[in-house]
């Protein structure tokens, strides 16, 4: 992602989740098409605000661990508290710096 590309993010992460309500049907969508388990580790690429995390979060069964991943710090920056054992990467989505195999569903946006 070039830098204007992150720039943009950063300077429009404190107003993105106002278009959530724009978002919620693919996001419920996704959430259910991900088939999460309880003993599952998501990794959500993109994550940007943690929109699907915080619907990943809110569900039965709720993963035990998940890791959000984008190159924007501003849009991980308006994300809500994490459940315990979740965490963000500053991350490209070209260069995840994870483990191959760590994860039993990937998402991304």
């Amino acid at each position: 992602m070039s830098r204007a590309a992150i720039e943009t993010w950063d300077r429009n992460a404190p107003h993105y989740d106002a278009q959530e309500r724009l978002e919620a049907r693919a996001l419920d969508t996704a959430h259910r098409l991900a088939g999460l388990r309880s003993d599952d580790t998501l990794v959500d690429v993109g994550t940007g605000t943690g929109l699907l995390l915080r619907r990943a979060a809110a569900g039965r069964p709720r993963p035990a661990r998940a890791i959000g991943v984008d190159r924007s710090e501003g849009m991980l920056a308006e994300m809500r508290e994490l459940p315990a054992g979740w965490s963000v990467v500053v991350a490209d989505a070209a260069a995840v710096p994870l483990d191959d195999g760590c994860a039993d569903v990937v998402t991304c946006a």
